[in-house]
């Protein structure tokens, strides 16, 4: 449907949901009616722009609604043609979703931070899941000897090899400076251990050079593993947040050689294989 298709009970519709998330009054006792005046002479200021141009929440440019209140916002969107404010209101959606993902997404290697990682293991899942810990071996060591801006380019390095291993339904978090976890969202044990063993070699065979220059090195990495597995009302069985536990401590016991993957019993199925 073309936005000029759209008629004024749709456009009042996404109004009426944009003013009850911002707590505005349904009547704040003035009956006057909307004061179009300054609506009008903003509403050319504030025409949507293209969508490429949201690429940095936060900028007042990007915000349709930057600096309004909520009358005000009302005041213009009532001005204008429905289509004309329908397109402020997707424009005005898209900020507000850019923003929300920035807010989840780890500056430095563009992963889910770990804001988005406790969002969602406040949520049960609903199908069984893989949780895989890592952590870089002697990290602490790289920074001392090389600087933290080397330190930098190491956990970029290391956070597109988990990318780069990963499935589209897979999901990616740096939890922490040098921890990563990642939740393998399946229920294949032999894909399972091809993908935790292909993401271990691949960081591993990396190869990383001073940004002060000198030899190249290399990393290694630490992996824990434990599986969730959904439960019922006679067997729930662990929450999501006792699995990660259960995956932490198989780190811990991979930390002890380092270099190595721990599978925890919750995984037995997949070890008697």
């Amino acid at each position: 449907m073309l936005i000029s298709d759209v008629k004024w009970p749709i456009v009042l519709a996404f109004i009426a949901l944009l003013l009850a998330s911002e707590g505005y009054p349904q009547n704040d006792g003035d009956s006057s009616g909307p004061d179009t005046s300054e609506a009008t002479e903003s509403a050319d200021l504030l025409s949507p722009q293209p969508w490429s141009l949201i690429e940095k929440p936060g900028s007042g440019a990007m915000n349709p609604f930057s600096g309004m209140k909520p009358r005000m916002r009302l005041d213009l969107l009532m001005s204008l043609s429905p289509d004309k404010a329908l397109a402020i209101l997707q424009q005005h959606y898209a900020y507000e979703q850019a923003l929300e993902q920035a807010v989840q997404t780890d500056a430095l290697t563009q992963l889910h931070n770990r804001r988005a990682f406790d969002q969602r293991v406040s949520t049960p899942p609903t199908q069984d899941l893989y949780v895989v810990t890592m952590d870089i071996d002697h990290f602490s060591r790289i920074n001392n000897t090389y600087g933290h801006p080397t330190g930098d380019v190491v956990i970029r390095g290391i956070a597109q090899g988990i990318r780069d291993g990963l499935r589209a339904t897979d999901v990616a978090f740096r939890t922490g400076g040098e921890e990563f976890v990642i939740l393998l969202n399946l229920a294949d044990y032999g894909k399972v251990h091809e993908i935790v063993e292909r993401i271990h070699s691949q960081i591993k065979s990396l190869r990383f050079r001073p940004t002060t220059g000198g030899d190249e090195f290399s990393v290694t990495i630490s992996i824990g593993v434990a599986k969730y597995t959904v439960g019922d009302s006679k067997n729930p069985g662990p929450t999501l947040a006792e699995v990660i536990e259960q995956s932490d401590s198989a780190l811990y016991k991979a930390k002890v050689t380092r270099d190595t993957i721990v599978w925890d019993a919750s995984c037995q199925d997949y070890l008697l294989l």
